[in-house]
């Protein structure tokens, strides 16, 4: 059953390092920079990334957070551990801490639909309604057909007080 439970957590992870890191706000502010990893740091990061998913799923934040950030310090080029660190601290309310996160997440990984749609989420909370505008737009063009999304969209048109922009989105789309 142990063994069972290992492979599970080896699996999501590595499926989250596929859809796919910092201890100060300094680091955020850092361009991107390519590093090539040594074998032995591809390793300590894939293992390190289990063991923060395992501890996040035990329940055990704290310990995930350390593993996360410990994460970044070896690989600081892959979203993943910043965009669970962004999702725990959105869990504990710590909104402008995961909104850095996911900003971050998004910056490696723009292409990733989860991580712009957590950051557009955080971007409401923090009433930044233009942004989370922008990104909902986008996210809408990704995929034409979530009517989910479209409502989303048409809200937060709603709330800036674009009835027609709200309209748009809340008919039928050609596409339907």
């Amino acid at each position: 059953m142990i063994c069972n439970l290992r492979l599970i957590i080896s699996i999501t992870t590595l499926s989250i390092v596929m859809v796919g890191c910092m201890s100060n706000k300094q680091a955020f502010k850092e361009p991107i920079q390519i590093t090539v990893l040594t074998e032995k740091q591809r390793i300590a990061f894939e293992e390190e990334l289990i063991d923060a998913n395992k501890e996040k799923m035990l329940g055990s934040l704290d310990a995930a957070q350390k593993g996360f950030l410990k994460c970044i310090s070896i690989d600081p080029n892959q979203a993943t551990p910043y965009y669970e660190l962004a999702q725990i601290n959105a869990d504990q309310g710590n909104i402008s801490s995961a909104y850095e996160y996911v900003s971050k997440a998004v910056e490696i990984n723009a292409d990733n639909y989860w991580y712009a749609y957590l950051k557009a989420k955080l971007a409401i909370e923090l009433q930044k309604i233009d942004e989370a505008i922008k990104i909902y737009e986008s996210l809408a063009k990704q995929k034409p057909g979530d009517i989910e999304m479209r409502y989303e969209l048409a809200g937060m048109y709603l709330f800036k007080g674009n009835i027609k922009a709200c309209l748009l989105y809340t008919s039928p789309s050609p596409r339907d």
